[in-house]
């Protein structure tokens, strides 16, 4: 019983004997409201704005990225060509060679010792 009686004696007693917590301020829950709200607005004026920027970002990379894959497609369609014309010119050159040939033959043969 001793034990009981001191602590009660300990929390009821003066304020400087025991720990307590700072008091709460006083809350106007109107104005708390209006607050939370006036934040929740600017928050969403903000998310807006950030996000037409990045539909816009998001646009533009889109017209870049359909840009390229033209230019792709055109470079590709240049690179079978170039591959086509060194393969004509390779025959041509082939051609030739066959034709020199030819010409020297005839030459040497109508040339008689």
């Amino acid at each position: 019983m001793q034990r009981s009686e001191s602590f009660r004696k300990a929390s009821s007693g003066s304020p400087s004997g025991g720990l307590k917590s700072p008091p709460l301020p006083t809350i106007s829950p109107e104005g708390e409201v209006q607050e939370i709200y006036r934040k929740q607005h600017s928050r969403i004026e903000e998310l807006e704005k950030e996000n037409k920027s990045l539909n816009e970002a998001r646009s533009e990379l889109e017209a870049k990225l359909q840009k390229t894959d033209e230019e792709l497609e055109q470079l590709r369609e240049a690179s079978g060509e170039v591959a086509e014309l060194r393969s004509k010119v390779a025959s041509a050159d082939e051609k030739a060679n066959e034709v020199e040939k030819l010409v020297r033959w005839k030459i040497l043969s109508h040339v008689s010792f």
